[in-house]
C-alpha cells in the first residue's frame, strides 16, 4: 500500500497522524518506494512501533497513553509545561465530577439516561488528553450495560460520540485525546463512520469566535513547504511572505492585467534564501500594518505597540488644531498639490500643519481609495459617508487631542509602508526572476486544490469574487 492510503487508514482513528503522514509523503508521490529524505525516518518509526507489544499495552492500565504523554512532558521540558499551563485534572477528581453531573441530570432534571440522553451535548473547552470525555463514555456505558445489556450500551455510545465536543489548544494533547477515545470505543466494540466522528478541534477556546481560524491542513501544509525549501516554515512565515510580495504597489503594477480577474496570485519562490528574505521583509509590513500588535521584535527595531518614527522623520504638529467647534477642520490638503508651495511635505488639516509628511504618504491608497482622505472624511466638520439611520447624524462637534494622536500614528504607519515599497518591489522582481514552486508541484503534494471542507469563510455579507481562488502556472 502507498503512504497516502495508509494515511487514510490511520486518519480513521487519528486525524492528525494520518494527515501528517500524507503531507510529508505526498510530495514524493505517496508511494512506499519514493519518499525522498523521509525513508530513514519512516523506517525508524516502523521499527519502533513494530517493537511495541500493543496487546500488552491495552491489557494494562487504561490510561497508558495519558501517563506516557504527561510524564514525558514533565520530564522533557518542565519549564515549557509551566509556561503553557499544561496541567491535567487527576482521574481521582474527574470521576466524581462526571458522576455528580450525571446524577444531577437524572435526579434534578428528570433525564433518565443522564449524560447518555439524546440531546445532551457536552463541551470540554480545555480537553487536554481527553480525560473528562473518556470518563463520560465509560460512565454511560457501564450503567447502560448493567441495565439494558452490552448491545444497547454500544448503541448509546455510538449515538453519543458526535455530541461530545472537545477544544484543545496544543497538538500533542489533541493527538493523545483522539488516540485514547478511539481506543476506548474500539475496546467497547463501537465502530464509528466518518459522519459519526467525535468533534475534536485544535483551537483556542478564548479566541474571537468570529475570526477565521486556519484549518489543521494549513499547519500541515507549512510542514510540506518546510521540506520543499529545506528550512523551517510556520504559518506566520507564510503570511509574512504573502505580505512582502503582495502588499505593495509594485505587485499591482506587475500583475495589472491578471488582476482584472478576481483572485490574488502569489508567486512562490523555490529559493530558500529569497523566501527567508521575504519573510523578514514581510514581518516589517505586518508589524507596521497592525500598529505593532504583530511581529514585534525590539531587537530588530520593532517594539510592541509603538510604531513611532525616528525623530527626523516624525510628523510634527506645527500649529495645533483648536479644540473648539469653530476650529473643527473641514478640509485636508497637501502641499505637493500646490505648485506654488515652498515645500512638498506639509499636510494641511484645516489651517493646521503637519511636517514632514512625504507626498507618497499623502497618495497612499488601498484598492484605489486614498487612506488619509478616507480617514479624514469621517472626522471632519461635516462627515461624509452614507446616512443609514439617525445615529449617523450624531457626530463630533470638535477636534480632540485623541484625534491628533490617531492621525500621527496613521501617518507613521503609512510612512513605514511607503518606505518599504521599494525593497518590496525589488524582492518581487527577484522572486519572479528566480525558480518558482509550480502549481503542478503543489498539486502533487496535495496542497492544491484546497477542498471545500478546509475553506474558512469570513463573517459578513458575501462579496462578488471573494473566497474564489485561481491557480496558474
Amino acid at each position: 500500500r502507498g503512504y497516502h492510503e495508509i494515511g487514510d487508514l490511520i486518519a480513521a482513528g487519528n486525524t492528525l497522524m494520518g494527515r501528517a503522514l500524507q503531507v510529508l509523503t505526498d510530495q514524493f508521490g505517496g508511494s512506499s518506494e519514493q519518499v525522498g529524505p523521509f525513508k530513514v525516518t519512516l523506517d525508524t518509526l516502523l521499527r519502533v512501533i513494530g517493537a511495541v507489544d500493543w496487546e500488552r499495552v491495552r491489557a494494562g492500565r487504561r490510561d497508558t497513553y495519558l501517563y506516557l504523554y504527561e510524564h514525558f512532558l514533565a520530564e522533557y521540558d518542565p519549564v515549557k509545561r509551566q509556561e503553557s499551563g499544561v496541567y491535567y485534572t487527576p482521574v481521582e477528581l474527574v470521576e466524581p465530577m462526571v458522576r455528580l453531573t450525571d446524577d444531577a441530570l437524572r435526579t434534578r432534571l428528570g433525564l433518565v439516561r443522564g449524560l447518555g440522553t439524546d440531546g445532551v451535548r457536552v463541551v470540554d473547552p480545555a480537553a487536554g488528553t481527553g480525560t473528562f470525555l473518556l470518563r463520560i463514555l465509560d460512565t454511560v456505558f457501564d450503567r447502560v450495560e448493567r441495565s439494558d445489556g452490552t448491545g444497547e450500551a454500544r448503541e448509546v455510545l455510538s449515538s453519543m460520540a458526535n455530541r461530545l465536543v472537545g477544544f484543545e489548544l496544543q497538538m500533542g494533547p489533541y493527538a493523545v485525546s483522539e488516540l485514547r477515545l478511539t481506543d476506548l470505543l474500539a475496546h467497547r466494540g463501537v465502530e464509528l463512520t466518518a459522519a459519526d466522528r467525535m468533534p475534536l478541534h485544535v483551537t483556542d477556546t478564548l479566541d474571537d469566535p468570529f475570526r477565521a481560524q486556519p484549518p489543521l491542513a494549513s499547519f500541515l501544509k507549512a510542514i510540506a513547504l518546510s521540506k520543499r525549501l529545506g528550512i523551517e516554515v510556520t504559518g506566520l512565515d507564510l503570511l509574512c511572505y504573502v505580505a512582502a510580495t503582495v502588499a505593495q504597489p509594485g505587485y499591482t503594477a506587475r500583475f495589472v492585467e491578471q488582476l482584472e480577474t478576481p483572485g490574488v496570485r502569489v508567486p512562490l519562490t523555490a529559493d530558500p534564501e529569497t523566501f527567508t528574505r521575504a519573510v523578514g521583509l514581510g514581518r516589517e509590513v505586518v508589524w507596521a500594518s497592525t500598529y505593532g500588535q504583530r511581529c514585534a521584535d525590539p531587537a530588530a527595531g520593532r517594539p510592541g505597540d509603538d510604531i513611532s518614527l525616528p525623530p527626523d522623520q516624525r510628523p510634527m504638529s506645527l500649529d495645533g488644531i483648536p479644540h473648539t467647534p469653530e476650529g473643527m477642520p473641514a478640509t485636508i490638503e497637501h502641499s505637493s498639490d500646490d505648485p506654488g508651495a515652498e515645500t512638498d511635505d506639509v499636510l494641511l488639516v484645516g489651517a493646521s500643519r503637519f511636517q514632514p509628511v512625504p507626498a507618497a504618504v499623502w497618495r497612499y491608497d488601498v484598492g484605489g481609495k486614498p487612506v488619509l482622505r478616507q480617514w479624514f472624511a469621517y472626522r471632519k466638520r461635516e462627515p461624509g459617508g452614507r446616512v443609514t439611520s439617525s445615529l449617523d447624524l450624531i457626530v463630533a462637534d470638535r477636534w480632540l487631542h485623541e484625534d491628533t494622536v490617531e492621525l500621527r500614528e496613521l501617518l507613521s504607519v503609512l510612512r513605514r509602508l511607503t518606505d518599504l515599497a521599494p525593497p518590496q518591489a525589488e524582492l518581487l522582481d527577484q522572486v519572479c526572476a528566480g525558480p518558482l514552486i509550480t502549481v503542478d508541484e503543489l498539486t502533487l503534494a496535495r496542497v492544491l486544490p484546497v477542498p471545500d471542507s478546509q475553506r474558512v469563510l469570513v463573517s459578513g455579507p458575501p462579496v462578488a469574487g471573494q473566497g474564489e481562488m485561481h491557480y496558474t502556472s
